[in-house]
């Protein structure tokens, strides 16, 4: 499924109230994501094949 049949779906499916963001990114863009957990830096995630987040 594409980015925009994705955006077709969430726009026909819009909350009455409550705003929706949608962020998009690369892959690249991804894997330089830097993460923390508590007082350490986390290693880097390998690039996944596809990602998609509801």
């Amino acid at each position: 499924m594409t980015s925009c049949s994705y955006m077709r779906r969430i726009e026909a499916n819009l909350p009455q109230r409550g705003d929706v963001h949608i962020l998009t990114f690369t892959g690249r863009q991804y894997e330089n994501i830097i993460r923390f957990s508590g007082q350490r830096r986390r290693q880097r995630r390998k690039n996944p094949d596809q990602l998609a987040l509801f």
